[in-house]
């Protein structure tokens, strides 16, 4: 059977139109003879391994404590002792430009007026303490 334009144009759109309103009825309810069930990729939580306890009798690494040394009005104030391998910060609260150098070859930081630089506190000892700039200030280090 031949159909003319018009009646094949028809044919196609109501067909089309079937599917359309077959696939988005917005009808829950399925065919009992079609499956709808299409099964989720569901994922599977790993347990995790707890957290290690923390020892509250280990002493704190040395590397791990803070020490400080503060410059004001050209003079030092260093702790009594400093833990061999700990980082030092050293404080210039002046407006003028100090080092704190170590003798003996110890480290030597610059620290500009009211900022802060750090060094590694060197091996068991005690060290002299001087300014590069301001040779009147001097002061002792003692790492243990």
């Amino acid at each position: 059977m031949l159909l003319h334009r018009p009646a094949r144009l028809l044919l196609v759109l109501g067909a089309a139109a079937l599917l359309a309103t077959g696939c988005s009825s917005g009808d829950d309810s399925a065919d009992p003879g079609m499956t709808t069930d299409i099964a989720a990729p569901t994922a599977v939580a790993e347990p995790s391994a707890p957290p290690a306890p923390a020892d509250a009798t280990a002493p704190a690494s040395p590397a791990a404590e803070a020490v400080t040394i503060t410059i004001s009005d050209f003079e030092y104030d260093v702790p009594e002792s400093v833990p061999a391998g700990s980082e030092v910060a050293v404080v210039n609260q002046d407006r003028e430009a100090h080092t704190l150098t170590l003798a003996d070859g110890g480290p030597s930081v610059v620290v500009q007026g009211g900022e802060t630089e750090t060094f590694t506190a060197p091996a068991a000892g005690s060290y002299g303490i001087v300014c590069d700039f301001h040779g009147s200030m001097t002061a002792e280090l003692v790492v243990a």
